[in-house]
């Protein structure tokens, strides 16, 4: 899973993750402000900075980003928090065009974004922040 949280949710074993339900734990210890529009950006190869203080104010805790592929090929992509050695890798199919990922961003309100095999078309969009 790509969510790189710190929040209070128990799992039990064989139990499955679903987006919804660290949505849930992340808003019961913070407020979250979804956005209005667009603000794509074209992931970079490697491992490469975000810097959303233009995006979200100060005080943002996490986001909640929407990454697009239009590259027509299974990709390997990710976000983590600035900083994070931390493998936060994972598939995309390319059948599969959007993944919703929570992340934790640094106290400048930055984010590392992750692609791997295409050149073109991986993007990411700020859905929403929690403070």
């Amino acid at each position: 899973y790509s969510f790189l949280l710190r929040c209070n949710l128990t799992i039990a074993t064989g139990q499955q993750i679903l987006a919804a339900d660290v949505i849930a734990a992340i808003s019961a210890e913070h407020n979250f402000t979804e956005l209005i529009g667009r603000q794509n950006v074209e992931f970079t190869a490697g491992w490469g900075d975000w810097d959303l203080s233009a995006i979200v104010p100060a005080g943002t805790k996490y986001v909640l980003i929407e990454i697009q592929s239009n590259s027509g090929a299974a990709t390997n992509n990710g976000v983590r928090k600035n900083g994070s050695a931390l493998g936060r890798i994972t598939d995309l199919p390319a059948t599969y065009n959007i993944r919703l990922v929570a992340t934790e961003c640094d106290a400048n309100r930055v984010i590392e974004t992750y692609k791997h095999n295409v050149t073109t078309g991986i993007t990411g969009s700020v859905l929403g922040y929690w403070n």
